[in-house]
């Protein structure tokens, strides 16, 4: 196994020399990077990187907070994270006392992000600050990456193939099975167990698409009506017109 103090891909990397392994490969590129989507919500990021690389190039792809925040939810589901409803997570994350879990510090606050852009804005000139939309992803991928190439200073007439799609999570058809076999720690013996030719065939029996859970229209109003004084900040802020994050019929 090696020894575990040293940090891999996938790992939590707390200190500069481990950073500098990402690139252990890197050449001649025009441009290079790494990305997490926690680098907007954490309070240090901004400075430290500023600090440390002052004319890196930030690129931000914000999402309907109400929709990030399902998202959210579904990947802790889908993780064995939480065997609670949508709703009670909502409500666990409002509430003022302690709080148990990563998921309930986090589940609203990282849709708050204006506070977040402006920590970049204050480390950062803007012309380095590059926001765009979920919308402009699902609607051109191929557009979105010919200005994102634009912005790195890179060719952007590469053909890139944008038709895959990748972090295609799938959740467990009957609800909590995730969660108690990550609380017993049963999955890696389960996986032991079943024959590699089997494997796809198990999964199709006891997995479903993600998009079979919904959020409810209840839960969308209440979160649309939580967010609404954010989003159009955001919207003065970025210079986009966000008013169909705040209509239903028009949910991402």
């Amino acid at each position: 196994r090696g020894d575990r103090r040293e940090k891999r891909f996938g790992g939590l990397i707390t200190t500069w020399e481990n950073y500098l392994k990402l690139f252990a490969n890197a050449t001649d590129q025009v441009a290079i990077g790494e990305a997490s989507p926690c680098y907007l919500w954490s309070r240090t990021a901004a400075r430290n990187i500023a600090s440390r690389v002052p004319h890196a190039r930030i690129i931000a792809i914000l999402r309907n907070p109400v929709d990030r925040a399902f998202s959210h939810y579904l990947h802790a589901v889908t993780a064995g994270v939480t065997n609670r409803t949508f709703r009670q997570e909502i409500e666990a994350a409002l509430r003022t006392d302690q709080r148990a879990s990563v998921l309930e510090g986090s589940l609203l606050e990282f849709g708050q992000y204006c506070g977040q852009i402006r920590r970049f804005q204050n480390e950062f000139p803007r012309d380095q600050i590059h926001i765009a939309l979920f919308e402009d992803l699902k609607r051109s991928p191929t557009a979105l990456m010919q200005e994102l190439l634009t912005f790195l200073g890179v060719d952007p007439d590469i053909r890139l193939d944008v038709s895959e799609r990748h972090l295609e999570p799938r959740i467990m058809k009957v609800n909590g099975v995730a969660y108690l076999l990550k609380k017993w720690r049963l999955w890696p013996h389960l996986r032991k167990l079943v024959p590699q030719p089997l494997g796809p065939r198990l999964r199709s029996m006891l997995l479903r698409s993600r998009d079979s859970l919904v959020m409810s229209p209840v839960d969308r109003a209440f979160l649309s009506d939580y967010y609404r004084d954010e989003i159009e900040a955001l919207g003065a802020l970025v210079r986009r017109d966000l008013t169909t994050w705040l209509d239903p019929a028009d949910a991402a």
